[in-house]
């Protein structure tokens, strides 16, 4: 288990070690400006590397000899301010050094001609800079004055990635979108003819069958989407088979943190949740207890955030599912539980692609999936249509609709940020935005404890008839 939390650790850090930027470009020129810049790239620069910045278009007159001038704005000591202005001409390279010893830009030569024109800028970022450049203008005018291309760079920090890359996460031990076996029971689930336009779990045939919505970021920031994708879609699927009878079931994800060793407040995979699950449901015969137990603390064993230093999050009996009997002066203690309301798991799927994801979802429920977030910080309300550049998020996404005057299908994407974001906490992105049908896992329920099945072993109000050893083992 060390070594396991060691690979987390050394995971999070590779994850942290430099700082991601996402650009964002637009030609700022005019009726008069002869280039009309068509492309731009990369998407992202990073610290600690070089790379440049390449803008093309078409020059619509003859060749010309020309000046550049770069100017960046940005932040620095809480004031908006131009911080960089470098001039040159266009035929000689130039460097000039960014603020605060964060690094330089070069614009290398090039002389306009007529038909495609390259302009290239190096950008060598030697350290994560205090100052950031929020707004860049490379702009070029001819000897005689003319406008020969300008170009607009807008910069800001990219969201840490809440997801591990594929060696990462094969180090944790979890199988790069694994199955539990061969026989997957995806491919034997039918297709309708058409699907309807509109179909969600939250509202189908007048019940709701969505569990609730959580906040992965409070207590303290914790970035265990993965974590909490995977147990709301599975806490759905539980209501589905109960017929959304009873009180709902709400899944501990601390547990999770606690015991799965496979993610943390730093990033896990998109199936890692369910894997873990499986093997403990199998070895074991019990799964993951109920929030009731075991609450959601955003504290794994690395986390520095908050209170997290002082929490003991070690997978112990009274980490997996306990109770606090009375005040500590009053001679009470909490007490870990070796029966424990609990859900298990029969097998577990990866798929992709929209096909795949109706199919699973209309059929056995919602299904954790891979998102890009970044488009989504600032997000309030609307359908999201950004392509998306990478995934660094993971979400539930319970079903699809139809937005009536543009005709435009969309997911309906329940987030982990709570209900003061976005629409009461949901978001509709547009059929293949935001990467979301990259990845996404599926986990069939087995076990669970309810009233009905009149399975629930009675604990007293203080745990003690159901008190486990400390010293007992728990499965990882």
């Amino acid at each position: 288990m060390n070594t396991m939390k060691g690979l987390i650790a050394g995971a999070m850090a590779a994850s942290v070690s430099a700082t991601d930027y996402k650009l964002t470009w637009a030609d700022c020129g005019d009726e008069d400006t002869h280039v009309k810049m068509k492309t731009f790239s990369p998407a992202t620069i990073s610290s600690g590397q070089a790379s440049t910045m390449i803008g093309i278009g078409t020059l619509d007159s003859k060749d010309t000899a020309a000046t550049f001038d770069i100017e960046a704005k940005g932040i620095t000591t809480g004031h908006w301010k131009k911080a960089i202005s470098c001039k040159g001409d266009t035929s000689a390279s130039k460097t000039c050094t960014l603020p605060l010893a964060s690094g330089t830009m070069t614009f290398l030569p090039m002389t306009p001609s007529k038909g495609s024109t390259v302009v290239k800028v190096l950008i060598d970022l030697v350290k994560s800079p205090q100052w950031m450049a929020q707004s860049t203008s490379i702009k070029a005018t001819s000897k005689t004055g003319e406008k020969i291309f300008c170009l607009e760079i807008v910069s800001a920090p990219k969201r840490r990635s809440e997801v591990l890359s594929r060696d990462e996460t094969e180090k944790l031990g979890v199988v790069w979108r694994g199955n539990s076996s061969e026989d997957d029971s995806h491919l034997q689930l039918s297709a309708p003819q058409t699907y309807p336009a509109d179909f969600s779990w939250c509202d189908k045939d007048g019940k709701s069958y969505c569990t609730m919505s959580r906040n992965q970021h409070i207590p303290q920031y914790c970035g265990s989407c993965w974590a909490h994708g995977a147990v709301s879609a599975l806490g759905d699927r539980v209501k589905i088979a109960r017929g959304a009878q009873g009180v709902d079931v709400n899944l501990a994800v601390q547990h999770v943190l606690n015991c799965g060793n496979v993610g943390s407040c730093h990033g896990g995979s998109i199936d890692g949740t369910y894997q873990w699950l499986h093997r403990v449901s199998k070895e074991t015969g019990t799964g993951i207890s109920y929030e009731t137990s075991n609450p959601y603390l955003a504290c794994s064993s690395e986390s520095k955030e908050g209170f997290c230093p002082h929490v003991d999050t070690t997978c112990k009996p009274s980490n997996v599912a306990r109770t606090c009997g009375s005040f500590d002066q009053e001679g009470g203690s909490c007490t870990g539980l070796d029966h424990f309301p609990n859900v298990t798991i029969a097998e577990y799927g990866s798929i992709s692609g929209k096909d795949a994801m109706m199919k699973e979802i209309y059929n056995r429920g919602p299904i954790a999936c891979g998102i890009d977030a970044m488009p989504l910080l600032n997000f309030e309300t609307g359908i999201a249509t950004d392509a998306g550049s990478g995934v660094d998020h993971v979400i539930s996404v319970v079903g699809w609709g139809t937005e009536k005057t543009s005709n435009q299908q969309y997911w309906i994407v329940r987030n982990s940020w709570g209900e003061y974001w976005g629409d009461m906490g949901y978001v509709k992105v547009a059929f293949g935005a935001l990467m979301v049908e990259e990845q996404c896992s599926w986990a069939v329920p087995n076990t669970y404890t309810s009233i009905e099945k009149n399975n629930q072993v009675h604990c007293h109000e203080g745990g003690d008839n159901c008190k486990a050893s400390e010293s007992s083992s728990v499965v990882v």
